[in-house]
């Protein structure tokens, strides 16, 4: 397990006022040129039961469920789903901890959570278990963390 360097304190309130600065209309133009894109285009198929744990107010959700995918969200943030099921009606979502999904055992057959697992301040083991609950014997788990590289650094700068 890697060493904690840096989690910061955050409170349901930041989230909101973070998740009540998106533009749909933006997020969907970033799906297009997410280097996740690719990835999910390889591995995800409509046949497939997809979660996505911490989806905030859910750029995948509405990209893929406008597309046919049987897909799921779930977050912690009231504000964050409320504002997702204004915008897309159609969104399947759940409030939840991704710590303790509202799922069965061997619900799904890809798990994704991107930016999440590195929110807990003891550490990813917890959501992981639970990831490995509910994905299904011989299904797929995408989890992205942020890592501070040269080109995160320097997008600062550019600002």
């Amino acid at each position: 397990m890697a060493d904690k360097v840096f989690v910061p304190k955050t409170s349901q309130t930041q989230w909101d006022s973070y998740w009540q600065k998106t533009n749909y209309q933006r997020e969907m133009e970033l799906c297009q040129s997410d280097g996740l894109l690719p990835i999910f285009r390889k591995y995800l198929t409509k046949k497939q039961t997809i979660i996505e744990a911490g989806c905030g107010v859910g750029k995948w959700i509405i990209y893929f469920g406008k597309r046919g995918y049987n897909i799921v969200g779930v977050d912690n943030n009231l504000l964050a789903l409320k504002k997702l099921t204004s915008y897309y009606p159609a969104a399947r979502i759940e409030l939840g901890d991704v710590r303790k999904l509202p799922f069965k055992k061997n619900s799904f057959d890809v798990y994704i959570s991107l930016g999440v697992v590195e929110h807990f301040i003891n550490g990813p083991q917890a959501v992981l278990t639970d990831a490995f609950r509910v994905i299904k014997p011989g299904g797929l788990a995408i989890v992205e963390v942020p890592f501070d590289n040269l080109i995160r650094r320097s997008r600062r700068w550019l600002r």
